[in-house]
Formats: structure tokens, C-alpha cells, sequence
């Protein structure tokens, strides 16, 4: 979790590595990141997508999404990120 500045305000930036365990190929993932501050309370969640990341069977990606917060820096110690939905890359939409 990385904290930016630009033009229009702040940003977060959530970086990970995603492992697909399963024997299909995922894309458009849909990440939901929760926040928390120091006691460990929730302060904020959001939802990032990556339509362009595309992860293989039994392998792995790294992945950045931007997150715009709504509480102030120093509300936020730590956070969690689960996938949403991930679509097989054999669907046809």
C-alpha cells in the first residue's frame, strides 16, 4: 500500500501477487481491498479492476490498482485484498 499525490488529490496504490490455483486461465480481475487503522477497524474498502492482467493455471502475476480514499492518510495502517470475480478465459463474455 503505497500513498500518492496527484493533480486531483491522493491515491492508494495496492500492490500484490495473485495466484491462480485452479486449471483455468482468469482475466478481468476484480480486486476488493479493505483498510484498516491501527486497532485493526475497517476505515475503508474499495473495488479495482484489472482488465488487462491475465493470470495462467498454476501460476502467478503481479498487479497494481489505484484506489481514490475517503479518510485521511493516517487512518490507514494496513489493508487485505481478495479477488471479486475473475472470468475464465475460455467464457465468451
Amino acid at each position: 500500500m503505497h500513498w500518492t499525490e496527484i493533480k486531483d488529490g491522493s491515491r492508494i496504490c495496492v500492490t500484490g501477487i495473485v495466484t491462480n490455483r485452479s486449471t483455468n486461465a482468469w482475466h478481468n480481475l476484480e480486486f476488493e481491498c479493505r483498510f484498516f487503522d491501527e486497532k485493526g477497524a475497517m476505515v475503508d474498502a474499495a473495488n479495482g479492476v484489472e482488465p488487462f492482467l491475465t493470470v495462467n493455471p498454476h501460476d502467478d502475476s503481479a498487479f497494481r490498482i489505484w484506489v481514490t480514499p475517503s479518510e485521511a492518510s493516517n487512518q490507514y495502517r494496513s489493508c487485505t485484498i481478495s479477488i471479486s470475480t475473475a472470468r475464465n478465459t475460455k467464457d465468451r463474455f
